[in-house]
C-alpha cells in the first residue's frame, strides 16, 4: 500500500478515478461455518459489512478522500452472506470497490490486494505468490508517458526497525505499533487519524443498512469536520 500511495502522491497515474481493495480469506466451508456459526464468537454476531476497516482504511489513506455514500451487495447464495462487495463514492468523486471476508483467491500479501486506476495510469498489487505479492505493477499508456508504453514492476524497500529487517508479512503491523509507540511517548501524530478511522468504521454501519434494505445507496455520516 505504501508503494502505491507514493505513486499516487507523486502524480504517476494522475487523478484517482477507481480504487479497489480486497481483504479476503480463502477458508474451507467447514472452517467458515466454525467461525461464523457460533453465536458466542464475535464473527457470529457482527454484520458482514462490519469488518470493512481493512479495505476502507487503505482506500482513504491512499486517496486522502472521505466516504460519502455506500451501496453494499451480498456475495453468495446463503441466507447470511459471508462476503460482501461495497461500492463507496468518495468525496473526490472517485469510486471505491471493496471486497471482504470469506472469498477464494486469498492473496499472499497479508490477505490484502489494492488497485488504483487514475486518469493517466494504473498502479496495483501483483497477484503473485510469495514475496512477489508485495510488489506493484505500474502502467502508463504511450499517450500518458512521453509516447512510450511504461509497464514495470516496483519492488518496495524492505522495512528496517532498530537495525533489523522486518518480514513483509509483519511490516504493516510493525509500522502501526511503531507509530503508536511514538504517539504515546513523543506526541507524534497517529499513523491513522481518529476521524479517518471513524469514517472507515461508519462505512460498515451504513453498509449494513444498505444490505438490510436491498442494497440501496446509504449516505455515510460526514465526520471530516467534527
Amino acid at each position: 500500500m505504501r508503494t502505491i500511495g507514493t505513486l499516487v502522491e507523486g502524480g504517476e497515474i494522475g487523478d484517482v478515478e477507481l480504487i479497489e481493495c480486497d481483504y479476503v480469506h480463502g477458508l474451507a466451508p467447514a472452517a467458515v461455518a466454525a467461525l461464523t456459526g457460533d453465536p458466542a464468537h464475535w464473527r457470529g454476531r457482527i454484520t458482514p459489512t462490519a469488518y470493512c476497516t481493512h479495505t476502507l482504511s487503505p482506500v482513504l489513506d491512499v486517496t486522502g478522500a472521505w466516504p460519502v455514500e455506500v451501496t453494499a451487495h451480498p456475495v453468495g447464495t446463503g441466507e447470511r452472506p459471508m462476503a460482501v462487495l461495497m461500492a463507496t463514492r468518495l468525496s473526490t468523486g472517485a469510486l471505491a470497490l471493496t471486497r471482504q471476508t470469506f472469498l477464494q483467491g486469498e492473496p499472499d500479501s497479508h490477505w490484502s490486494w489494492l488497485s488504483v486506476r487514475g486518469t493517466e495510469g494504473l498502479a496495483e498489487s501483483l497477484r503473485a505468490p510469495g514475496r512477489d505479492a508485495w510488489s506493484v505493477r505500474l502502467r502508463n499508456e504511450p499517450w500518458a508517458h512521453g509516447g512510450s508504453l511504461r509497464d514495470e514492476v516496483r519492488v518496495p524497500e524492505s522495512l528496517q526497525l532498530y537495525g533489523e529487517a522486518v518480514d513483509p508479512m509483519e511490516a504493516g503491523t510493525a509500522r502501526v505499533v511503531e507509530a503508536f509507540w511514538r504517539t504515546v511517548t513523543e506526541g507524534a501524530p497517529p499513523r491513522v487519524p481518529v476521524r479517518a478511522a471513524v469514517a472507515a468504521s461508519l462505512v460498515g454501519v451504513a453498509g449494513a443498512r444498505s444490505l438490510a434494505e436491498g442494497s440501496r445507496p446509504v449516505a455515510v455520516p460526514d465526520v471530516a469536520g467534527w
